[in-house]
């Protein structure tokens, strides 16, 4: 991964967006965080560096071939001691599946939710891929805790407490030609504006019908 160290250390200054939480840069596409989408017809000037390029041969080297064509956005976060980011899904018309979730610099616990009361904290050493697929893609939220300190497993079964350093993560997607066909309905944007527009049509149907049998079948 030194690749992505030297990247980090030289042509990534996160010099790009200030949220509240942590600061961010965007490559291929912006991500707006007000719709929770991009602008598919509006890519950016910058692409997704070179440098990250290694990671698809990388993970084909290790018969991990979870993308069928390279990611073209990515979006680098990096947190400071106490940051995080709320837990969410992202978008189902945005992306496709899988997206990619390098850790660099200091670990950090990572929370996956689903309904009420189920919780699975997922720790992400330095230098981990996380690889959300299937219903840790479109079912499952995930978000980091605004906390200084993380509750860790050791290797012997016990648990110790971790200090958070920066950490900087790069998420790598493919941005999503046409509607998402999942099926993880409570979740998916498309199904549930599909499912809106269909009822609109069938109750539009149905006035029409009713007009139609009283203004000119009678």
């Amino acid at each position: 991964m030194l690749q992505f160290d030297d990247l980090l250390n030289s042509s990534l200054k996160l010099n790009g967006q200030s949220l509240k939480l942590r600061k961010v840069k965007h490559f291929g596409y912006e991500f707006h965080y007000d719709i929770n989408n991009v602008h598919k017809d509006s890519p950016l000037t910058q692409n997704i560096p070179e440098e990250c390029s290694i990671l698809l041969p990388r993970l084909k080297e290790r018969n991990c071939n979870v993308m069928s064509l390279p990611p073209d956005q990515l979006t680098v976060n990096q947190y400071q001691p106490g940051q995080g980011i709320p837990s969410h899904v992202d978008t189902h018309s945005a992306f496709e599946d899988p997206i990619l979730s390098l850790s660099l610099g200091a670990p950090v616990v990572m929370e996956f939710k689903y309904q009420e009361g189920r919780n699975v904290p997922v720790y992400l050493p330095q230098r981990s891929l996380l690889i959300m697929s299937g219903e840790s893609r479109y079912l499952w939220s995930h978000g980091i805790s605004p906390r200084k300190t993380d509750i860790v497993p050791t290797p012997c079964g016990t648990l110790t407490v971790h200090n958070r350093g920066i950490r900087t993560s790069f998420t790598f997607r493919r941005v999503r030609r046409g509607e998402c066909d999942c099926n993880y309905y409570d979740q998916c944007d498309s199904y549930q504006r599909n499912k809106t527009l269909s009822g609109r049509n069938s109750e539009s149907n149905k006035i029409a019908a009713e007009l139609e049998a009283h203004h000119v079948l009678q």
